[in-house]
């Protein structure tokens, strides 16, 4: 601060570090010191640096310093009534846990401290936040030793400092961490412990903080605010995120607070980027036990090569988790064998790691609004006295118009469906009104705020001032960040990215790479436009020049150029034309795209974009689907669920770019030159510039349903919105969606805005009433229609209808995710298709049968229900354990508390049938099974069991073979008779192709009861199984006959 007051006074007398010296000369080195200087002080200053009377500084540095002065004698204050807290805390907190005194090493910051004294559930940064003011001792930063218990084995572990000062890394040190770590656990102690008495946190317990990383940090975080839990409660769980457990051997007295850093240490997760200088002393396991170790004499620890573990001891763990996880599976009763007593052990421990992964795939799925705007329903910290009182004025105008004629017919429109709401002619009856109430609405919003409620300097109706001061507003609840400084760029003309960078934000990721596009150089010549464009030569100069360019023109978006002004084109852009036929094939109107690419505006703008967008995915819309049922549910409101599609009329060409940019935005149509004023699809950067301001807008209309306590979930898609509701909140959800927008200046596409239960979505449809996805109809017969040309083609097919073919897979496979593994020939014929710039191509073999699998795929592929896409929101996942061996396989089925078994003995002709049809050189029951035969026999054990269970239900399979698990989750094998076993499987089970099936991979010691399936005969199974109550045997003959049709 001092420098920089200097420095805007004295740099052009060439004083700056003559005063800089002096100033430091006399300890004045921090803002907060100036309040130490008075006049004579700062004319003794000058008088030591002058050099004669020239030099002499005006008043003006005095009066700047004298304010600086008082701002930080108020901060002073400030710091030392929170010093004389913390300190008083620490008192507290020393006497309750019998501690002489607090070493300085041990105290956080206080900006740290004040965070957690606000929200106990703030996420603490490690890295950026303490790690600065951590540096371990030369003796600590040498090695940290750290004992922890691994599989209920005792271990000896080093972590490794040598990174831990070097800024470079972008990795933390093992001593590093710990310091840091012992901080967060006494900041959040002093920010839990009551200063009034004389007693132990209530909420937190020091032994709990020791499971504490970046990763349950943030779920810590988010959990917190969203609902009303208790910290000990989330502490409670953090077994979810355990997967090195540190043995909490200390003593009562001596806690946390008291502890050595070799005593105190987080877990360790593979994602941490603050515990990845630990990875390098990961173990690699030889093939066998070591036997020093089973002996207690192993002196060699961590970097012994040999297995440190028991036989037994996934088994005994298994048996631990039945007894902590009753909740999750029933286990069986005290009079069952015990083998039943540690299946139901192992199925809960695996099923709980299973929902944990899917627990944190959730907090991955974003509703398009920022990087950080996760899918969720999000409350507010710190409410605003100006947000309130928007909210108030908003929802007063919502019961003005809900008690109008207006409201009654609304809410008779919502009573229609999809189609019929597409006919009707509602909107334009009352629109008028609604932007009648909007005005007067922004009116008052704008005095609330004391702003102007103008449209924007360069033109269109965007309230540019108004949206920045209500996210000014809402920024003063949170702190994620909000893109209100964006406002400012669309008050003045955004820039485009071609005179200048374009402006990043810390809503949206950085790029990790710069396009992968074709490098262009900058056409400014005129040439002849696409023959798209040519051939539809007469509507485009007709109707472009009657109706769309005019209206263009007339709305300030477009400009004609006139033959003085040719020099300053920059670039012209050579157009596409895009017809829009009816169903009976007649042309409707065109659409006009501007080719940035191939001009070589875009391979100016990439240098100058350095961010992008994180657009949702069809997961994200039915995990927000699910959200509003449950919340509904838990307001008590049991009406239908209803789905919101508006659409922004018009989309990017609402903004206008900087006036220097418009000149690399020119074409050419009818010999007349036009430049585009408002932002033009095509560009590079057009699109992460429109959803900024979307998502600015977004992010008012879920802060105000929030107030009105309705469910304010949304996804956001480019210029498309969704929002789920209840047909008894339905009205004031549309209401607020309309009005926010309205007020803003954003102009709704009318006719595109619909509110019913058979809503369309990221192009899918959805049937809200029995929670499931419909592929369209009419995509769907595109897609088989050209997958079957395609796959029986016997002439060279069109690139074109490849790529076609390719985008419409790509974009079915955002939700049937399994599909994505057979799109490879596809992507390989496209490559090299435009490497060599070829027309037409012959199909290879890989193609054709790729071609010809998905198409069967999508033959009975039409529908997958919600808990499909995000299975941790739905039904309890049915449980699989199955094996083989050489002899017979088998498996368990666990769905809820029934117990199936099927056993098939591998010399029975069905199944040597089986292994004739998919295994080479297999011929009948003479031929011995083999090991070799294994993994196939594995394979077909768990998809036994998943054919034994209805469509679309979830179901986690447990196995012994790794490459039967990667087989179920990745839907393709390496092994020719896998991967044709599991082809075969997809065609009869395509809900597969969905995240319905999971399996996890075991110890064979912990798998007992498939092993007791698989390696003994069926009558010993039916003998065990017969004194299991509930346990029944299913017959899975018919299921390997439908497996064996066409082989």
């Amino acid at each position: 601060g001092a420098y920089e007051l200097v420095q805007y006074h004295c740099d052009r007398d060439g004083l700056l570090e003559k005063i800089v010296e002096v100033l430091e000369g006399q300890g004045i080195d921090q803002v907060i010191l100036l309040s130490t200087l008075t006049a004579d002080s700062i004319m003794a200053l000058q008088n030591k640096v002058a050099k004669d009377d020239a030099c002499q500084k005006a008043a003006a540095f005095q009066v700047d310093l004298a304010a600086a002065g008082q701002r930080a004698t108020t901060q002073l204050k400030d710091v030392s009534d929170t010093n004389a807290q913390m300190k008083k805390r620490i008192g507290v907190l020393k006497s309750v846990y019998g501690m002489p005194e607090l070493g300085p090493d041990l105290l956080p910051p206080v900006d740290v401290w004040k965070k957690l004294n606000l929200n106990p559930g703030t996420y603490i940064d490690f890295r950026k936040d303490l790690l600065p003011l951590c540096r371990p001792s030369e003796d600590l930063a040498r090695s940290v030793n750290v004992d922890i218990v691994v599989n209920d084995v005792p271990q000896h572990v080093s972590f490794s400092s040598e990174q831990a000062t070097n800024p470079k890394r972008s990795t933390m040190g093992g001593a590093s961490w710990m310091l840091c770590f012992q901080r967060y656990s006494v900041a959040l102690l002093l920010a839990m412990v009551d200063p009034r008495e004389n007693a132990a946190p209530k909420d937190v317990d020091p032994f709990m903080l020791q499971e504490v990383d970046v990763r349950f940090r943030k779920f810590v975080s988010h959990a917190y605010l969203e609902a009303s839990v208790s910290l000990r409660k989330l502490f409670d769980d953090s077994i979810k995120f355990r997967q090195i457990k540190l043995d909490c051997r200390l003593a009562a007295k001596d806690k946390v607070l008291n502890s050595s850093p070799t005593e105190v240490a987080g877990k360790r997760d593979r994602s941490d980027d603050t515990y990845k200088a630990c990875s390098k002393n990961k173990r690699r396991f030889g093939k066998g036990l070591c036997y020093d170790f089973l002996a207690g004499k192993c002196q060699r620890g961590d970097n012994c090569k040999f297995m440190h573990s028991k036989p037994d001891s996934a088994k005994n763990q298994a048996s631990r988790a039945a007894k902590d996880n009753k909740k999750l599976v029933t286990s069986g009763s005290p009079g069952q064998p015990s083998i039943i007593s540690d299946m139901w052990g192992l199925a809960s421990k695996t099923l709980k790691e299973c929902e944990e992964k899917q627990a944190e795939e959730l907090l991955t799925l974003v509703d398009g609004m920022g990087v950080d705007s996760v899918v969720n329903q999000s409350r507010v910290a710190n409410r605003s006295s100006k947000v309130e009182a928007l909210g108030e004025a908003i929802q007063r105008v919502v019961g003005l118009i809900s008690a109008s004629h207006v409201g009654e017919e609304i809410r008779n429109w919502i009573s229609l469906s999809r189609d019929q709401q597409a006919q009707s002619h509602m909107w334009e009856d009352v629109k008028s009104e609604l932007h009648s109430y909007a005005d007067s609405l922004r009116r008052e919003w704008a005095q609330i705020l004391k702003v102007s409620d103008q449209k924007v300097n360069v033109g269109g109706d965007i309230r540019a001032p108004l949206m920045k001061a209500v996210l000014q507003a809402m920024q003063e609840e949170t702190d994620r960040p909000l893109d209100y400084p964006f406002m400012d760029l669309v008050d003045s003309g955004i820039p485009l990215g071609t005179t200048c960078d374009v402006p990043p934000t810390k809503c949206w990721k950085d790029r990790s790479e710069p396009s992968k596009h074709t490098w262009y150089p900058v056409t400014r010549e005129v040439w002849t436009n696409y023959i798209s464009a040519e051939d539809f030569a007469v509507e485009v100069k007709s109707a472009l020049a009657r109706a769309n360019l005019a209206r263009e023109v007339s709305l300030g978006r477009m400009e004609m150029i006139g033959s003085n002004e040719v020099h300053r084109i920059q670039g012209v852009n050579r157009l596409a034309c895009i017809p829009t036929c009816d169903d009976a094939g007649r042309l409707k109107k065109v659409r006009l795209v501007d080719d940035f690419r191939r001009s070589g505006i875009n391979s100016v703008i990439d240098p100058h974009l350095s961010q992008t967008l994180v657009l949702p995915t069809i997961r994200s819309v039915a995990l927000t689907a699910q959200y509003c049922v449950l919340e509904a549910q838990a307001r008590g409101d049991s009406s239908p669920l209803l789905w919101l599609e508006s659409d922004v009329k018009s989309a990017f060409r609402i903004l206008r770019i900087k006036v220097e940019d418009t000149w690399y935005c020119t074409n050419v149509v009818d010999n007349q030159r036009y430049r585009n004023l408002a932002l033009a699809f095509g560009a590079q950067s057009a699109s992460y510039l429109f959803v900024r301001l979307s998502a600015n807008a977004g992010k008012i209309v879920v802060r105000i349903l929030q107030y009105c306590n309705v469910y304010s979930g949304l996804v956001l898609y480019i210029d498309d919105r969704g929002c789920p509701t209840t047909v008894k909140t339905a009205l004031t959800t549309i209401l607020v969606a309309i009005l926010v927008d309205l007020l803003c200046g954003i102009d709704i596409s009318w006719e595109k805005l619909f509110c019913s239960r058979q809503p369309r979505c990221l192009g899918y449809c959805l049937d809200l009433h029995s929670m499931r996805l419909l592929l369209p109809e009419d995509k769907r017969r595109k897609i088989l229609e050209a997958l079957k040309l395609v796959g029986t083609s016997s002439v060279p097919v069109e690139v074109s209808t490849i790529d076609t073919l390719l985008g419409r897979l790509v974009w079915a496979s955002t939700s049937f995710c399994r599909l994505r593994c057979h799109l490879r020939p596809f992507f390989s014929t496209i490559k090299v298709a435009r490497k060599k710039n070829l027309k037409r191509v012959w199909i290879g073999k890989a193609l054709k049968q790729a071609a010809g699998y998905i198409g069967r795929v999508f033959e009975s592929l039409c529908a997958s229900p919600f808990n499909s896409l995000v299975p941790s929101m739905g039904c309890r996942r049915a449980i699989i354990m199955c094996d083989a061996s050489t002899v017979a396989l088998g498996g368990v089925i666990l769905r809820d508390s029934t117990i199936l078994w099927y056993h098939v003995v591998l010399s029975s002709p069905a199944a040597c049938a089986m292994l004739a049809a998919f295994i080479p050189g297999f011929e009948d029951s003479t031929t011995k099974v083999e090991s070799s035969h294994v993994c196939f026999l594995e394979l077909l054990a768990c998809l036994l069991g998943i054919l034994s269970l209805p469509l679309f239900t979830s179901c986690l399979v447990i196995s012994d073979n790794s490459a039967a698990v990667q087989a179920v989750c990745r839907h393709r094998a390496k092994a020719e008779s896998m991967a044709a076993l599991m082809r075969r499987f997809v065609v009869l089970r395509p809900d597969t192709t969905t995240e319905s099936s999971k399996a996890m991979h075991v110890n064979g010691v912990a798998n007992t009861v498939a092993d007791l399936v698989s390696r003994s005969s069926v009558i010993h199974a039916r003998e065990f199984f017969a004194t299991v109550p509930e346990a029944r045997e299913i017959d899975v003959y018919y299921k390997m006959c439908e497996l064996m049709e066409d082989y």
